[in-house]
């Protein structure tokens, strides 16, 4: 068992178990979700690049999200780390979602697995 902390709590796991640990934040406008920031983190492929861990999502979006569509794939900089910003759309339950994604690979202590940390904001219809 490992234990892991959080903000407020501490939980004890199994190893197999991994971190896929995500914030969500929202803006609530008459009882309407108008925007939510979610920060989430994922294990990446020893062999895998922000490039083409992005890529990966791309075409895991693809094949998951009705009418997905790609608007944008382009590169982007976080705290002088090298990033990809996804832009893109689809529609869930009959509503037009629009988001916008950054990827950012975050490597640990030496001979860890990289992670990847996205920034995602997500709307209904479009941002404005």
């Amino acid at each position: 068992m490992s234990s892991y902390q959080m903000n407020d709590a501490s939980i004890d796991l199994p190893e197999q178990f991994k971190d896929g640990t995500m914030h969500l934040f929202t803006v609530e406008r008459n009882g309407i979700n108008a925007f939510t920031f979610v920060v989430s983190r994922a294990d990446m492929d020893e062999s895998d690049t922000v490039d083409t861990f992005a890529h990966k999502l791309v075409q895991q979006m693809r094949k998951t999200l009705p009418r997905f569509e790609l608007k944008n794939l382009r590169a982007r900089e976080v705290d002088s780390e090298t990033a990809r910003e996804i832009d893109y759309s689809w529609v869930s339950q009959g509503t037009p979602l629009h988001q916008r994604q950054t990827v950012v690979m975050a490597r640990g202590a030496s001979g860890t697995t990289p992670r990847a940390i996205s920034f995602i904001g997500t709307c209904p219809n479009g941002f404005t």
